[in-house]
C-alpha cells in the first residue's frame, strides 16, 4: 500500500507520509487532527498513515462519507485496546445545498497507555449483498 498525503492539524504532511515517518498529533486541536477527503480516497482507496499521540490525549480523524450512497465507515478495530481506544463515529453533513454532496464522519481515538496499536476501518454498504471495503483506513498509532 502506498502512503498518501493527509492533513494533520491543518498542515499537509505529504513529505512525512511519503517517507513513512510518524506525525505528532496536536492534542489541543479543536478540529479534526487527521483529515482524509474524498479526492484522496478516489485516487487511493486504501489510506495508510502513522501518527504519534501523547498518553491521555485524543486524536480526532475526519474521513469523507456520503450516506446518500448507502456507504458508511465500519466500526473501527484496534489491535490493542490497552493502548488506543476508539470512540463512536459521528457525522457532519456537507455545507451548501448541493444534492448528493459528501459530508464527513469523525472518530476520536484516546491514547491511554504507551505503545503502538493499529486501527482499521472500511467504508461499506452494511447490508447483506452491499459493497464491502470500497475504501479502507489503516492507522498506526504510537502513544508516547
Amino acid at each position: 500500500m502506498s502512503r498518501r498525503s493527509l492533513s494533520l492539524a491543518g498542515s499537509t504532511v505529504l513529505l512525512l507520509a511519503a517517507l513513512g515517518a510518524p506525525v505528532a498529533a496536536d492534542e489541543r486541536a479543536q478540529e479534526p487532527a487527521l483529515v482524509i477527503d474524498c479526492d484522496t480516497f478516489a485516487a487511493q482507496p486504501a489510506a495508510v498513515a502513522s501518527v504519534d499521540v501523547l498518553t491521555g490525549s485524543a486524536l480526532v480523524i475526519s474521513l469523507c462519507s456520503n450516506p446518500t450512497t448507502g456507504f458508511t465507515w465500519s466500526e473501527p478495530i484496534t489491535s490493542d485496546a490497552t493502548v488506543a481506544v476508539p470512540g463512536s463515529w459521528s457525522f457532519t453533513a456537507p455545507t451548501g445545498d448541493t444534492v448528493g454532496a459528501s459530508g464527513t464522519q469523525q472518530l476520536s481515538i484516546a491514547g491511554v497507555a504507551p505503545g503502538t496499536a493499529v486501527l482499521t476501518a472500511s467504508y461499506d454498504q452494511p447490508w447483506d449483498g452491499g459493497t464491502k471495503g470500497a475504501w479502507s483506513l489503516e492507522l498506526t498509532i504510537t502513544v508516547r
